[in-house]
């Protein structure tokens, strides 16, 4: 059963924008990756993320006037913050060799072990309805995006590992973000992993030089993804800016889903990521998706639907 409390309405619907906000995300970084090297791009988008949090955090934001312990979990808060680092660097690594909506879903696990997280570590109700909803989520999803249709061949082995991957790093991610809300800010919460991104995208630029020797010899786009650091064309300016202003919604909401409302409520909205992404697919791509995959899409729409109705009846 859910357990509908204050401010779980709110919680859903800013976890159904992120979705979207996320798949925009990837789109916009897939297409970026054409011209200009991956640590370049998230080091230009946490500096807007982080100018985007400072400015709100001074507007006034006082996360309701708590106090909270800047200490507290700092070893979890850390782990948490390389977790996520690691999820951008394997996802975008995967897409460079696979299809962004085949990575997509081999990542896809991450919604189901953060249910089972949440129900283990946060010691949040799960019962048959939450299990039943993110089962739905996750087989519509195969539907939409049918991953294994892709050759799994010597090429693209490691990619679909590092996809793989980003699952578990997530949901540890997100379970911890519910785990810490207690004593630590929203704003924090929001920000330290920003930092984080930050730092690691400068060690990658003070350290492009041994990693092209290193992976010189490989494919053209393991050269593109660790290239050396080169001035944004005019062209790559208006995506640049939208990604650091979508990145700046889309992190802020994601962490508030998660602080106003239960990781295994929140869960099964983040299937809405792949029909999010297979429409952005047709409009940007033209790829028309096929009857199985519409199929899929009606399946995933269906549970969220119903669990959308549960909550707003209760």
């Amino acid at each position: 059963m859910f357990l509908i409390r204050d401010n779980t309405r709110l919680g859903v619907s800013l976890a159904i924008l992120s979705a979207a906000m996320l798949a925009i995300n990837d789109v916009l970084v897939k297409l970026l990756l054409k011209e200009l090297p991956f640590y370049e791009i998230i080091l230009i988008r946490s500096l807007i993320v982080i100018a985007g949090l400072i400015c709100l955090k001074e507007i006034g934001s006082k996360d309701g006037g708590q106090k909270y312990d800047l200490k507290y979990g700092i070893f979890l808060r850390l782990l948490r913050t390389l977790f996520l680092a690691l999820t951008g660097l394997l996802f975008f690594y995967a897409v460079l060799f696979i299809p962004i909506v085949v990575a997509t879903a081999v990542a896809l696990s991450f919604p189901i072990l953060t249910s089972f997280g949440a129900g283990i570590f946060l010691r949040e109700k799960l019962g048959r309805e939450k299990v039943l909803y993110v089962l739905i989520g996750f087989i519509g999803s195969i539907m939409i995006l049918e991953p294994f249709k892709a050759e799994l061949d010597s090429q693209n082995v490691l990619p679909f590992l590092a996809a793989l991957m980003c699952g578990p790093l997530l949901s540890f991610y997100l379970v911890s973000t519910r785990y810490l809300r207690k004593k630590v800010s929203l704003i924090n919460l929001t920000l330290e992993p920003q930092i984080g991104l930050l730092f690691i995208s400068i060690i990658m630029l003070m350290i492009t030089p041994e990693l092209l020797l290193l992976f010189r010899d490989m494919s053209p786009g393991m050269s593109l993804f660790f290239a050396n650091w080169k001035l944004p064309a005019s062209s790559d300016l208006f995506p640049l800016i939208a990604l650091g202003l979508n990145g700046f919604l889309l992190f802020f909401f994601s962490i508030k889903s998660y602080y106003l409302t239960e990781a295994s409520i929140i869960a099964p909205f983040e299937y809405f990521i792949i029909p999010f992404t297979m429409v952005l697919a047709f409009c940007l791509l033209g790829e028309i998706p096929n009857l199985r995959q519409a199929c899929g899409a009606l399946l995933v729409f269906g549970a969220l639907f119903l669990i959308k109705k549960r909550i707003d009846q209760k």
